[in-house]
C-alpha cells in the first residue's frame, strides 16, 4: 500500500497549505496593487499617458440618448503628421448585457461623408486611453461617438 508522506506528517502538511494560501493572496495583492488585469475581464482602468505633439481638437463627452453617468474628455493630437485620439478620465456605466464590444468612432468635417474615418474597440469604460488614427485626414476632426457593435446605441459623443 502507498504511504503518503504529508499524511504521516501533520507539521508539514500544515506548513505546505499555509505556504499555498500565502503564494495566493500574494498575487492578489500583486493584481491589485500593481492595476494589473490577468484575464479579469476588463476590470483595469488604463491610464495611458498624454501624447506628445500639438492638441488640434478636444470636446467633452456626452451621454447618448438613454445613457446617463457618462463623464470624460475627447482630445485629438498631431506629433508630426501621426494623429492620437485621447480619451482622458472616461467613464462609462457598464452597459447593459448584450450589447457587446464598444466601438469608438472619429468623424471628419467633410459633410458628404457619415463614414467614420476611424474606429476602435474601446479598451474599457474607464481611464485615460490613446489610440493612433489609422486614417489621418488632412482636413479637420470634428466628432467623436462610442456606440455598440451595432451603431445603434450611441453611448456618449463629443462634438468639436
Amino acid at each position: 500500500m502507498a504511504h503518503n508522506a504529508l499524511s504521516s506528517n501533520p507539521i508539514a502538511e500544515n506548513i505546505l497549505r499555509r505556504s499555498a494560501k500565502v503564494g495566493i493572496l500574494t498575487l492578489l495583492i500583486l493584481q491589485a496593487g500593481c492595476g494589473l488585469n490577468w484575464g479579469g475581464g476588463g476590470n483595469s482602468s488604463p491610464n495611458d499617458p498624454a501624447p506628445q505633439g500639438t492638441q488640434v481638437s478636444s470636446g467633452q463627452l456626452f451621454a447618448g440618448s438613454g445613457q446617463t453617468g457618462v463623464t470624460g474628455q475627447v482630445l485629438i493630437f498631431n506629433n508630426n503628421g501621426s494623429y492620437i485620439l485621447r480619451l482622458e478620465g472616461l467613464n462609462i456605466p457598464t452597459p447593459s448585457s448584450g450589447s457587446g464590444n464598444l466601438i469608438v468612432n472619429v468623424y471628419s468635417n467633410n459633410p458628404s461623408s457619415s463614414t467614420p474615418v476611424s474606429t476602435f474597440s474601446l479598451n474599457a469604460l474607464t481611464g485615460n486611453q490613446n489610440y493612433t488614427i489609422s486614417n489621418p485626414a488632412s482636413y479637420r476632426y470634428n466628432r467623436v461617438t462610442i456606440t455598440d457593435s451595432s451603431g445603434a446605441t450611441v453611448y456618449a459623443s463629443a462634438n468639436f
